[in-house]
């Protein structure tokens, strides 16, 4: 648990001294049934996957955003309704932060209430497996008695979090205080190890509009006397047929039959708990050799692949396919195993692994011993120009990798327009420079980043400016900033999710476009070629 926990042994939720969590115990448990006149009703709920984030201690903010808005619409309940927010609250200097900024943007702007804000594990410190039971039994008990009890160790404000409630009405409890009796909704949140997030909205159980009648305490009957039989002779001969019908309705009162079974779309994909299982293992197998490959070098060999997406119940398979043999577009693996090439080398193998003409045209001037690292060879002027003419470009730059080329470009815009700002989008990748490595803390707010990776200065990022890629909200960002935007540095056919292809961002806003590759003229999206104020990259 190193680096989670705290080491002075507190849990500084909200506080300045945030260093960390201090575990707990703890236990609970809560029924759950359908229709009845309950003490609380689960209004709604939702439960997402953090996705990429920073570290465990610092989660993702954009996920939390949408798990909010996901559950208040589930519950279909409107955000100035909530009166009580029990938060994870980690106590990390970056992880409440990032909360906060979430739970602004996504239930205090615009609303005109305060909201009261607590978190549990400055109380009893973090239950670990029974964190989000904890949470969710104190914000019953507030909403039952009306108070919330004030969070402890909290004596000075984390100036993120309190530079991310700038602008909004909210409490954070350091005293005992009084919850208005009309509105007593509250939201939970809880954010598991393994990257699954969830949050639930609660409200105390409807109340009786009506007040009970009261009967007079000397009641006594109306009766009729009268002396010959008050019902006809009709009646009498069916009230032996009435008996029967009301006693058949009386039993099938009692005849109660099991409701059918709900299938949740998550329990189809783990049948019994074996798909998973099963699918891991006939990967380590069909795998061995690279997997084993792996452990033998890890001491030698620092591989970041090693760790990349990292699940627990996928750790087995996570680690690089080690090949020993290509060609077009297939490669073999040490296990003997022929896959499809689908990345290509991350663009630059456009012809496939071991082109015979690109071999071909290496092996000629090895031969003719003209390979000269370092120098410049003759034939790159030539290269240049004709890479011009078919680009369409006024001059080239040659680089080793895309990051050098894209880092460059950041570079030249900047120079070039005597501005800091430099936009990108969700989902594009354009090297691992740590100036591209950032993600918007709030989803109305995209010029507030954060590092995406621990090890990256946060400096690094505060010029970075991260949209959702393809909407309309995008381009009036750009639009109503241009004259504050470098550049804007997009993939127009996104090298993480080929099918969504969009010609049209923000082209025609933006003031410069970098783009990390060049393509022929008649491969050029018509907008790209017009709108190119800033020198691109190649």
């Amino acid at each position: 648990m190193a680096g989670l926990t705290s080491p002075g042994g507190r849990s500084h939720t909200f506080d300045a001294r945030a260093d960390g969590y201090v575990r707990g115990e703890a236990c609970g448990s809560i029924a759950v049934r359908p229709c009845d006149q309950m003490a609380f009703s689960l209004q709604g709920s939702a439960v997402r996957q953090d996705g990429r984030s920073v570290s465990l201690t610092a989660p993702n903010g954009l996920a939390q955003q949408r798990l909010l808005v996901a559950a208040m619409q589930d519950a279909h309940t409107a955000t100035h309704a909530l009166t009580l927010n029990e938060a994870h609250g980690t106590g990390t200097k970056l992880g409440d932060p990032i909360e906060m900024g979430s739970l602004v943007s996504a239930v205090l702007t615009n609303r005109e209430e305060s909201l009261v804000l607590g978190g549990i594990k400055a109380n009893s410190g973090h239950a670990e497996p029974a964190a989000g039971m904890s949470g969710l039994l104190k914000l019953a008990l507030e909403l039952q008695f009306g108070k919330a009890p004030p969070n402890a160790q909290l004596r000075q404000l984390n100036p993120f979090v309190s530079d991310a409630l700038i602008g909004v009405l909210c409490t954070l409890v350091i005293q005992l205080a009084a919850i208005s009796d009309e509105h007593r909704v509250g939201g939970v949140s809880s954010f598991g190890f393994s990257g699954t997030i969830a949050h639930a909205v609660l409200m105390v159980g409807a109340r009786d509009v009506l007040k009970p009648m009261k009967l007079s305490s000397a009641y006594l009957p109306t009766l009729v006397y009268r002396r010959r039989r008050f019902h006809g002779k009709v009646m009498q001969a069916f009230s032996e047929q009435a008996a029967i019908r009301a006693e058949r309705r009386k039993s099938a009162l009692k005849q109660s039959g099991k409701p059918p079974r709900v299938v949740k779309p998550y329990d189809v994909a783990q049948v019994d708990g074996k798909i998973v299982p099963e699918l891991v293992a006939k990967y380590v197998a069909a795998h061995a050799a690279s997997r084993k490959y792996m452990t033998d070098y890890r001491v030698f060999l620092c591989d970041n692949r090693n760790i990349a997406n990292f699940s627990l119940a996928l750790k087995d398979t996570i680690h690089p396919i080690v090949v020993q043999k290509a060609t077009g577009s297939h490669v073999v693996d040490i296990d003997g195993n022929k896959m499809i090439d689908v990345s290509g080398g991350f663009g630059p193998i456009v012809f496939g692994h071991n082109a015979p003409f690109v071999r071909e045209a290496v092996q000629k001037m090895m031969d003719a011993d003209s390979w000269a690292l370092g120098y410049e060879h003759k034939i790159v002027g030539e290269c240049s120009r004709k890479f011009c003419q078919v680009t369409g470009n006024e001059r080239v730059t040659w680089v080793n990798t895309g990051t050098e080329a894209t880092t460059l470009a950041m570079r030249l815009c900047r120079l070039h327009t005597n501005r800091k700002k430099v936009v990108m989008f969700l989902g594009s990748y354009h090297g691992h420079f740590d100036g591209f490595l950032g993600v918007p803390m709030q989803l109305d707010a995209p010029e507030k980043c954060v590092p995406l990776a621990a090890g990256i200065a946060r400096g690094f990022v505060q010029d970075l400016v991260v949209l959702e890629y393809d909407t309309a909200e995008s381009l009036v960002w750009i639009d109503e900033h241009s004259d504050e935007v470098a550049g804007v540095f997009c993939e127009t056919i996104q090298n993480r999710n080929p099918p969504r292809r969009a010609a049209s961002v923000p082209v025609e806003a933006a003031r410069a476009v970098v783009r990390s590759r060049s393509q022929p003229p008649s491969a050029q999206p018509s907008a790209l070629c017009t709108s190119a104020h800033a020198p691109t990259a190649g």
